[in-house]
């Protein structure tokens, strides 16, 4: 947690994690998930599916996940190692 921005996570089975980037704060704000605070080993690539779009994002990522959250709200991710 820093000010009114918070990263929750929590491991599911087969590897995968939940990520949540939660704005608490009034304002448009860029996010990360650091793999290394959530539980993933840093150099590992992930997959991730965003659960609200119903979709697995096209691009993977290695060592964090940063997304733009608008004012109150949240984002929210199953990431699933492939690497």
């Amino acid at each position: 947690m820093e000010g009114n921005l918070e990263v929750w996570a929590g491991p599911l089975s087969g590897y995968r994690v939940a990520l949540l980037l939660l704005n608490r704060g009034p304002d448009r704000t860029p996010m990360t998930g650091y793999w290394d605070d959530i539980g993933i080993p840093p150099s590992s690539v992930v997959v991730a599916r965003d659960l609200w779009k119903h979709k697995t994002l096209k691009e993977s990522f290695v060592g964090n996940l940063t997304e733009t959250v608008d004012p109150h709200s949240c984002k929210m991710y199953i990431l699933k190692p492939i690497a």
